[in-house]
Parts: C-alpha cells; sequence; structure tokens
C-alpha cells in the first residue's frame, strides 16, 4: 500500500509515491514558466499544472500507482484561477506573489479595518495585496468580460482535484480569505462589497476530508485507478508543518528553507503576532500553529551568487565560511522581491548596510546567508510569550551546513534537521494518510513518518556578535521603509 503526494510548486510540480514508513518511493517533477509582463505582476498558465500532472504520472512505475490507497494535492496559494461552471481557466492564474491589486487593497481599508476582516477570517490576516478577494475585485475591474464569467474561484490543488474528479472543492484554510477558517461560514459581506456572489466559492472541506474519488480516463489510463480517494489537501507551508514533526510534541518550531521560506511554533493558544497566520486547532483537532512566510530565502543566495557574483551557489557557501560569525558587521536585508511576514511589505528592497573598505566578498557572501536567518528569528520570536525547546528544518537550505549552523547561532536554538528531500509531496501523502484513515492522528503521523538526522547546537560566543546585528537588522527596516517607497 502506498501513499501519492503532489506538490504544485513556483516553478515546477511533484509526483511522489510514499510507503506508511514516510520513506520515498519514486519521484517524478515537471517543470513550468511563469508570465511577468508588468512589474509586480506574476501569472502562470493553469493548463500547465494539469499537463505536469500527466507528464509526471507517465514516469511513475504503474506498479506503485496501482496499490495507491489515496491521493492528496497540497501547493502554492494564494494563487488564484478564475474557471467558468465547467471548471475551465478564463485567464492565467495570479500568483501568490503577485502585487497588483495596490488599489484594491486601499479599497478596502476603507470599508474594513484588518481587525474586522480578521473576526470575518477567524483568524489574523496579512496587510498585503495578496489576499483573493483583492484580485478578484481587480480582475472585475480590469477585466470585465472574465468577471462575468466567473463560477467558481480555485486553488492549483483545488483545480488539479477538479481535473482528477469532475468535483469542486477546496480547504478552510484556503478559503479564509472568503471565508470564516472556524466555522466554514462564507463572509458574503466582504464578497458583495466586491461585486462578486458566493456561488463563487467552492464546498469547504477540512484538509484532511476526503473530498472526491478519481474519474479522470486520462489518469487512469497512466495506472492511478478509478475510485482512489482523494483528500482535500491544503497550502505547501501546511505540508511543510507536517512533514518537519511539527505535530508530535509541543515546543517544536518548524523551518521550511527553500526559495522562499516558511517558519512558525506550535502554541496552546491561538492567539497570534503582527503580521503572522495562525492556523487554528479547529483545523486539525490537534495544535494551533502561529507562522508566516517570508518573499525571500533561497532566492537571495542564488541572486548574490548568479546576478551579482557571477559564481556558483557552491562558491558563494565557500567565501561566506571565510568571514567570522556577523559579517564584520555587515547587514543584509532580504527584501529582493518585497516582503511577506512578518512586515507584509510589497514596496520593501533588500540592502547592505555597514559597508566598509575592509569588508570582502566572503562578509557580502555570509551576511546574505545570515540576513535569511534575521527574517526567521523575526517570525519565530513575534510571539515572546512562547518559548523554542527546538527548530526543526527541513527544504533545501537544510543541505547546507553552514547555513544550519548560522540558523542555530542566530536563534539561539538546537536545529534538527528532517531528513526529507520533498516536504511539501511527503506532507501531502501524510494528510493522504490521514484522511484515509492509515494513519490514527497528526500527531501519529508525524512519529511514524518524521526522521531526524544532523543536529546542529548553537554556540554561545556568537550570541553578542548575532543580537546586535539583528538589533540593527530590525531598526534598519523601521528607518528606512518610507524611502523604498521612492526607489
Amino acid at each position: 500500500m502506498y501513499l501519492l503526494g503532489i506538490d504544485i510548486g513556483s516553478s515546477s510540480e511533484k509526483v511522489a509515491v510514499f510507503d506508511l514508513a514516510g520513506n520515498l518511493m519514486q519521484l517524478a517533477k515537471s517543470e513550468y514558466p511563469i508570465y511577468s509582463e508588468q512589474e509586480g505582476w506574476a501569472e502562470q498558465d493553469a493548463e500547465d499544472y494539469y499537463a505536469a500532472l500527466l507528464q509526471n504520472l507517465k514516469q511513475i512505475d504503474r506498479t506503485y500507482l496501482a496499490l495507491v490507497r489515496a491521493v492528496c494535492i497540497c501547493g502554492q496559494t494564494p494563487t488564484d484561477i478564475f474557471v467558468d461552471k465547467n471548471g475551465k481557466p478564463l485567464r492565467r492564474a495570479i500568483m501568490w506573489r503577485d502585487t497588483r491589486a495596490k488599489n484594491q487593497l486601499e479599497r478596502q481599508k476603507q470599508k474594513y479595518s484588518f481587525e474586522e476582516l480578521e473576526k470575518m477570517s477567524g483568524c489574523p490576516i496579512p496587510k498585503s495585496e495578496n489576499w483573493t478577494t483583492l484580485r478578484m475585485a481587480w480582475v472585475k475591474e480590469e477585466e470585465p468580460l472574465v468577471a462575468q464569467n466567473i463560477d467558481k474561484v480555485l486553488q492549483p490543488k483545488d483545480y488539479l482535484i477538479h481535473r482528477l474528479s469532475g468535483t469542486f472543492a477546496t480547504d478552510l484554510w484556503s478559503a479564509r480569505c472568503f471565508a470564516n477558517v472556524q466555522t466554514g461560514v462564507v463572509n458574503e459581506d466582504l464578497l458583495n462589497f466586491f461585486g462578486f456572489d458566493k456561488k463563487v466559492v467552492p464546498p469547504i472541506y477540512k484538509v484532511a476530508d476526503v473530498c472526491a474519488e478519481i474519474t479522470n480516463e486520462e489518469v487512469a489510463a497512466l495506472g492511478l485507478k478509478k475510485g482512489t480517494k482523494i483528500i482535500c489537501g491544503s497550502s505547501d507551508g501546511f505540508a511543510a508543518m507536517i512533514s518537519s514533526g511539527l505535530f508530535s510534541e509541543d515546543d517544536i518550531a518548524f523551518n521550511s528553507a527553500g526559495t522562499s521560506e516558511m517558519a512558525g511554533i506550535s502554541i496552546q493558544d491561538e492567539k497570534g503576532a503582527e503580521g503572522l497566520y495562525v492556523f487554528p486547532r479547529s483545523l486539525t483537532a490537534e495544535k494551533a500553529v502561529c507562522f508566516g512566510p517570508t518573499q525571500s530565502g533561497g532566492a537571495s543566495l542564488l541572486w548574490m551568487a548568479n546576478n551579482v557574483l557571477k559564481i556558483d551557489f557552491q562558491q558563494l557557501i565557500e567565501y561566506a565560511k571565510q568571514s567570522p560569525a556577523g559579517s564584520n558587521g555587515l547587514i543584509f536585508l532580504p527584501y529582493i522581491n518585497g516582503e511577506r511576514a512578518p512586515i507584509w511589505d510589497g514596496n520593501a528592497k533588500g540592502s547592505f548596510f555597514g559597508v566598509k573598505s575592509s569588508h570582502t566578498i566572503c562578509d557580502f557572501a555570509r551576511s546574505v546567508l545570515e540576513g535569511v536567518a534575521f527574517s526567521i528569528r523575526s517570525l519565530l520570536k513575534a510571539r515572546e510569550d512562547v518559548s523554542i525547546g527546538k527548530l526543526r528544518l527541513l527544504g533545501g537550505g537544510s543541505q547546507v551546513p553552514l547555513w544550519c549552523q548560522i540558523r542555530a547561532d542566530v536563534l539561539q536554538t538546537e536545529v534538527e534537521v528532517v531528513e526529507c528531500k520533498e516536504a511539501c509531496a511527503q506532507g501531502a501523502a501524510t494528510l493522504a494518510g490521514i484522511g484515509c484513515g492509515v494513519y490514527a492522528s497528526y500527531r501519529d503521523a508525524a512519529l511514524k513518518t518524521c526522521k531526524v538526522g544532523a543536529t546542529y547546537t548553537p554556540r554561545i560566543e556568537t550570541k553578542e556578535s548575532y543580537d546586535k546585528n539583528y538589533r540593527i537588522y530590525r531598526a534598519l527596516y523601521e528607518q528606512t521603509k518610507d524611502l523604498m517607497k521612492e526607489i
């Protein structure tokens, strides 16, 4: 018996088969483009998600597919797909990092306070342009012919659920922009304010609910049996939480380190923090999680290596090793694509601060690694009253020992690297197991599937340097955010 996890990423889609112990049996990956025709825009063709799925299934051994007990899809969100009554996309999907809806955000502010919106949603929400209802309003104003034919607004994983089964479905977390995550009640007032009816909201399920079965002939012909259960799934961030083992014990924080980053900590209450989300206990019946996504993690390193220094990634790391903790006082703000949590500012800009003639290429390289680590500290320390026993680290960044140690030192917290190469796909597969009853609970699934490898202990001798640089890091944005708008 196997579980199938599908991860719809920002640049590629992965399909992975796992056994019940969380071991990866086979993986397939297909890439697709991002379209950015104007500053701040980011779009994708939803049909590419389905084409990638078919291409990936062709690469998976049919013996595995025939024994798949359940399928779950997780992925990027909010990436909004506007479809007609037949589920056909009416335009390209507007991606999570798209910031075009600035005018709509300002109009929303005039009508609703963020406190009112949080009450409507049942959880803290970001003060940003990448809210689904704002994109809906943009389409209505700028593309009225598209807007008048919108029947449903879907996320990428919802779109694939429809292609696999003909069923419209979304999960409580993905629907937080137009429904209350505690009750599932659709926020008709907000939808009506932007000129939409509640019919645009697909039926809402909990993340581990069975929402459909496979009926697609093309998919069945590739070996995935008709009638296979489809679990509703959720965001890629939630999938990473599951893979980190966050639900196995108390006081664990997680950090999914990829192109962008995600970090959070389990909490006893459901109180949020400025600029962060709360994944409420009602969605899992086990733990609440305070968390947030950043805009650039590994993306900052690749930018520095490829665009600035014109070297490969590994050479950047070698340079960074030659600079001491604190980069000789050089501080990097990793806001090269704006920033999400905790500041939610699409106008934020990256910068190096404290540059001196004595600084070397090694200091610049290390400061980028440290700047990203500071961004994670700002997330995890937003709830100052919550202690962190340990940090579970996963994703591409966890494969860089120097960066793992820097995170441990910056946070002054023990870092455990999770042995999981495909965190989102594995999290989706684990949700599939919870949904079909293979695992008794989220905790049971975490204990059975999460494996910890290397551990990094914080070095006390770095604390003073990193505390000083972090204080400056936090002050830099506050002191320059108005100037950033002028660039």
